[in-house]
């Protein structure tokens, strides 16, 4: 949903931000970048990150490897690969 958020942290692991459709504006150490159809961004390792939703659209949000503390959350979905995707989309 528009205006949605992930407030700034970070983990071990790279994250990328693809959106299916609409924007994403992604903030990796105090630089922006917008992830839309066709670009992604990508968080590495340890990288203070953010983002924020600039429309309400879908996108997925990669993890590899798995996010261990974040695990237990249904959207995820690591399967044998030790990947995790949520899949964010606008409530219809």
């Amino acid at each position: 949903m528009k205006g949605a958020s992930i407030h700034e942290h970070f983990h071990p692991q790279e994250e990328v931000y693809e959106a299916i459709e609409g924007e994403l504006e992604v903030r990796i150490e105090g630089s922006s970048q917008v992830a839309r159809p066709g670009i992604v961004a990508i968080a590495p390792g340890a990288a203070q990150h953010s983002v924020k939703v600039r429309t309400d659209r879908s996108a997925i949000i990669v993890d590899f490897p798995l996010c261990q503390e974040l695990r237990w959350a249904p959207f995820f979905a690591g399967g044998g690969s030790g990947a995790a995707v949520r899949i964010v989309a606008p409530r219809v």
